[in-house]
Order: structure tokens, then C-alpha cells, then sequence
């Protein structure tokens, strides 16, 4: 049975799902530009590929990327390539960790909570005013989902406003699986350009802000982040936290419109929101595959063998609604 293609335009992620589960919890995938894979779905079999010792997130060990397979616009490419906590392994991915967390403290993300909820309000309110100039109609997403996430994060990383739009616009360039190869260089490139704008500002001119405490972040050694790593690590707090809320805020309230005996259990207090986070994030989740995991030796894996080197994703959309 040949490699099932994956769709990089999208579509809907469970329909695809069943067909892959219908081959096995394991199964060979063709990646966007021709590139083989793998995709674990099965949620027992996810668990002990996530956690398994012969298992890598450095990119060194993408075979296909390492003998020049992969050309330069490949959509993938920023996933596998950047630096920071997703694509490091063992002491460097705990030195990165430990440098995050020392700037990323619950003291910080508390005293974000008065500016959230002004955010939150205002963005609601004006939601209302859509819907009301609408005829009753508004895009959640448009007026709520995507601006909330992305004005948190840039209140924590200290981005001045001006930049938001075009951080949004850039990000959802680069995890859009469809973009041609000239456009995904360009995009990067121009990402890489502002993250690298706004560090130099931070660095000259430092505030109590994420991105000044991880410039001026030390582990007990003295190693800092490498400024590859700092732009990297912005990348990600960009990108994975702006487009997972996004993608989980219209999840959560599509679900809820579509079951409305839940909704009406969780408005009669028989559930909890938090409840309704932790289900979403199963029932729908907000990134249906995580990329990417290597097999630094040949490895099988539910009874299907997974070759050396082969880019694996990590199905969660799949595993939260194994029966």
C-alpha cells in the first residue's frame, strides 16, 4: 500500500485521520514536496514514541535534510531547523529549558492578569459591536480569537503594537503548509528580520519584559542563550503560542455551538471552562500534527517499522479520540 499523501492545504484533519488509523496506529505518510514520513496516531503508541530513549528532536538525524534532499523553500523547514526547546535534545534542550524558565516565572504571567482582562474586554465588546453592525452576525475569529492570543504575547515579549499585525501576518504564512517555496523563504527571512529589530531594541534599551530577561538570562555556568537560540525561542513563544489559542479558542467554541447539551452543562456549572479546555485539546485538537521526531535507529514501533531518520509527526488530533 503506497505512502498516504497528506493534504497540505488542510482540510479536515479527523476525516484523514480515520483513513491513517485505518492502516494501524503507525503509518507512512508523504509529506508536503514529496518527502517521506511517518505519523504515529494511536494514543498508546504516541506515548511511548514521545518518550522513547532511541527517539530525537535535532535535526541532524533527518536523513532526507542531511544529504541534501530538501531544498531551501520547503514549508517544514523552519519547524525542523529552528533553534530552541522543540528541536534540541538532552543537555542542550534542559540548558534552554532552564534559561526559559528562569525568565518565564508565574510572577511575570500574574502581573500580565489586569492587562489580559482589559484585553479580553475590550475585544469582546467589540465582538458585540461586530455582531450588532453585522445583522447579529461576526467573525469570532477575527475579532476575538486571533488578536487576543497575539496581544498577550506581545505584552509578555514587550513588542510595541506596531508590530503585531505583521508578526500575525508572517506567522501564519510560515505554519501554512500550502505556501509556495519563494514565499516561505521570504517569510522567514522577513520573521527573522523583525525578532532580530526587536531584540537589538531590547538589548540597547532592556524593560520588565520576556524578551529582556531572556537576553540577560545566565545558567549557574554562565552560558546564555545563543542569539540564534533567543531568536528561536521568540520564534516559538510567537508562533506556538499565537496559533495553538487561536486554533483552540474557535475549536472550543465550534464544539460547544455543535453540543449544546455541553454547553448547557457547562453554563448549569456541571463542568467547568478549564473542563472545557482540557476536552477541546483532546476532542479537537488545536495542532492536529506536531512535527518533527527522528528515530536515530531503525526502530518498531507497534509492529510497523520506522526507518532511521525518517521525519515522524506526532499525531495528537488523532490519539485524543482513540476509542
Amino acid at each position: 500500500m503506497p505512502p498516504h499523501r497528506l493534504d497540505p492545504a488542510g482540510g479536515c484533519p479527523h476525516a484523514d485521520n480515520a483513513r491513517l488509523l485505518a492502516r494501524g496506529a503507525v503509518t507512512p505518510v508523504e509529506l508536503p514536496g514529496g518527502i517521506a514520513g511517518a505519523v504515529v496516531l494511536g494514543y498508546e503508541a504516541l506515548r511511548e514514541f514521545l518518550q522513547h530513549p532511541d527517539v530525537a528532536k535535532d535535526a541532524r538525524h533527518f536523513t532526507a535534510l542531511r544529504e541534501g534532499r530538501i531544498a531551501q523553500g520547503w514549508p517544514l523547514l523552519t519547524f525542523a531547523t529552528v533553534a530552541g526547546m522543540t528541536t534540541a535534545d538532552g543537555a542542550d534542550h534542559r540548558r534552554l529549558r532552564s534559561l526559559v524558565s528562569r525568565a518565564f516565572t508565574p510572577r511575570r504571567a500574574e502581573e500580565l492578569r489586569p492587562r489580559v482582562e482589559e484585553l479580553t474586554e475590550s475585544l469582546l465588546d467589540a465582538l458585540a459591536a461586530a455582531a450588532t453592525a453585522g445583522g447579529g452576525v461576526a467573525d469570532l475569529r477575527r475579532h476575538f480569537a486571533l488578536p487576543l492570543p497575539m496581544g498577550v504575547i506581545c505584552e509578555l515579549l514587550g513588542v510595541e503594537a506596531g508590530f503585531r499585525d505583521r508578526l500575525h501576518r508572517l506567522s501564519s504564512r510560515i505554519v501554512a503548509t500550502d505556501t509556495e517555496p519563494a514565499e516561505a523563504v521570504a517569510a522567514n527571512r522577513e520573521l527573522l528580520a523583525v525578532l532580530e529589530e526587536i531584540a537589538a531594541a531590547k538589548a540597547a534599551a532592556p524593560g520588565d519584559d520576556l524578551t529582556s530577561a531572556l537576553i540577560a538570562a545566565r545558567d549557574e555556568d554562565g552560558d546564555r542563550l545563543s542569539p540564534q537560540e533567543l531568536i528561536g525561542t521568540l520564534v516559538l513563544m510567537i508562533i506556538a503560542g499565537h496559533e495553538t489559542t487561536l486554533n483552540l479558542i474557535t475549536n472550543a467554541v465550534r464544539a460547544l455551538c455543535g453540543h449544546r447539551d455541553q454547553l448547557d452543562l457547562v453554563r448549569a456549572g456541571g463542568a467547568s471552562w478549564a473542563d472545557v479546555v482540557e476536552e477541546t485539546l483532546r476532542w479537537d485538537a488545536p495542532v492536529s500534527y506536531f512535527p518533527f521526531r527522528y528515530p536515530v535507529r531503525d526502530l518498531t514501533l507497534d509492529g510497523t517499522l520506522i526507518p532511521a531518520g525518517t521525519p515522524v509527526l506526532a499525531g495528537y488530533s488523532a490519539a485524543g479520540r482513540d476509542e
